[in-house]
């Protein structure tokens, strides 16, 4: 209840989901020179189609207003401690807001919030991920 006795109701959208495999951090497009075009490496544009399948795998749905979205990754490779993996945790977190897009949200601009955190775990590397409709409180 709020203080003039109006009652309050808030509904919560959230999809959690993971997408399996080593995460995959964003790499500058690169620019073919012969005919000028500019091109996301392979490996990013599936990782982002990925992301975007896993989501709506797990029921995941268009959200209209406001979005946060937390990321833990969890790393397999060579490194024994996160953080001394070269993959920088803004480029891991920009591939799945990329391939969130058109599909949970309409644009990244959307994304008011969240967190992000790298772990290592070799025996199953993975990324999990929480899409919500943001709150009226975080805005």
């Amino acid at each position: 209840m709020t203080d003039q006795g109006a009652e309050v109701k808030v509904t919560v959208y959230a999809v959690k989901f993971i997408v399996p495999g080593d995460p995959v951090a964003w790499k500058r497009v690169g620019r073919d020179v012969r005919f000028g075009h500019s091109y996301l490496p392979n490996v990013v544009r599936r990782a982002e189609r990925l992301v975007g399948l896993a989501y709506k795998a797990a029921g995941g749905k268009m959200i209209e207003g406001p979005v946060t979205v937390s990321c833990a990754f969890y790393l397999g490779g060579r490194c024994t401690e996160a953080h001394l993996d070269p993959r920088d945790v803004d480029n891991l977190e920009k591939t799945v807001l990329d391939g969130l897009e058109g599909v949970a949200y309409r644009n990244d601009r959307r994304v008011v919030g969240g967190s992000k955190v790298k772990r290592i775990d070799k025996a199953r590397p993975r990324t999990e991920i929480i899409v919500a409709a943001a709150s009226p409180m975080m805005m």
